[in-house]
Parts: C-alpha cells; sequence; structure tokens
C-alpha cells in the first residue's frame, strides 16, 4: 500500500499486523518526530515480513524491493531503517537475468524489468531517458538507483550495443533516514 498526501508520503508492506511488537517476529522501529518520519520493520529470521514507512519514500523503496524479491536482511536489522545500499549490497541482487520479467522497478508507475529492457534495446542509455519513455523514476524516485543499476548491467552484458553511447550516470544521493 502507498499513500502520498502532499508532501508527505505513506508506504505499508506485508501484513500490517506482524508490526506488533508483542508478537512473535522481531519488531525494529525508528522515529524522527522532528523530520516526520518514521519506519517500523518485522523480521523473521533473515527476511522482511512487514514494514511501515512514513515520510521516507527512498527507505520504503529500498524495503520493498527485499520483500518482493526476498532478499535476505542485514544482521542487525537496525541497517535497514538508515542504510539506503541495501538492496545493491545484497548477494546477486544486480543479476539482473534472476529478476522475473514482469517484476516492477517503479512501483509508482507499474514499470516492469521487462519495459527497462525495452527500453534499452530502443536505445535509452539513461536513466533520464528511460525516465522519458517509461516514467519510472517519475513517482518517488525511489527507484532511481535501481533503474540506474539495470541500465549498467545491460550495458555490461551487451558491450557491442552499448560501445556508441556512454554508459548511464548514477546520481548518488545522500542517506535517507
Amino acid at each position: 500500500m502507498r499513500l502520498k498526501a502532499g508532501a508527505i508520503s505513506a508506504v505499508g508492506i506485508g501484513d500490517p499486523r506482524l508490526l506488533d511488537p508483542a508478537g512473535d517476529l522481531r519488531v525494529v522501529s525508528l522515529s524522527d518526530v522532528a523530520a516526520r518520519r518514521s519506519v517500523t520493520v518485522a523480521i523473521d529470521g533473515d527476511r522482511l515480513r512487514a514494514a511501515a514507512c512514513v515520510g521516507a519514500p527512498a527507505v520504503a523503496a529500498e524495503l520493498q524491493v527485499l520483500f518482493e524479491r526476498g532478499l535476505p536482511v542485514p544482521a542487525d536489522p537496525a541497517h535497514l531503517l538508515i542504510d539506503r545500499t541495501l538492496v545493491a549490497a545484497a548477494p546477486d541482487s544486480t543479476a539482473l537475468n534472476r529478476i522475473p520479467d514482469t517484476a516492477a522497478f517503479c512501483r509508482c508507475n507499474g514499470v516492469t524489468k521487462a519495459q527497462i529492457i525495452a527500453a534499452f534495446r530502443a536505445g535509452d542509455r539513461t536513466v533520464a531517458d528511460v525516465a522519458a519513455r517509461t516514467r519510472a523514476t517519475t513517482g518517488c524516485g525511489g527507484c532511481h538507483d535501481a533503474v540506474g543499476d539495470a541500465l549498467q548491467w545491460l550495458a555490461d552484458a551487451d558491450p557491442e550495443q552499448s560501445s556508441t553511447v556512454p554508459a548511464p550516470a548514477r546520481a548518488t544521493t545522500g542517506a535517507a533516514l
């Protein structure tokens, strides 16, 4: 579930009943009242089972990718609340061939892996080019790095097709929370 109300965004992932600290799962929370943001995650073993994220859309996007792909979470789940590089650092997470074609890269606009590949094959080599064709990254922006990573992976996988156009540049962003 994703809700945007003005400048505030709220994202719910998984079953919200799992976020009860009195339940069976490990629940970790961070609240920053001054910045109007909070994140709560429920962990079962090494997997994210639920999350609630208010006011931190980039963190929510990373959590959503971890949840949907079933990627392992860090040994210390507190890193889920503050580290936006988790998906990039996860084992094999950049191997585009392991991600289904129907997987959403941009949840806001419903852009799939297949659409990112089609844009690359049509000549789009930058995140801005893909955004113009597919609208990926034009919602909350949380998928910007994932789209850039996919373009880089595609360029590396087919250097002949990419040799006439420079590889996409990745923007660096500060810590979200």
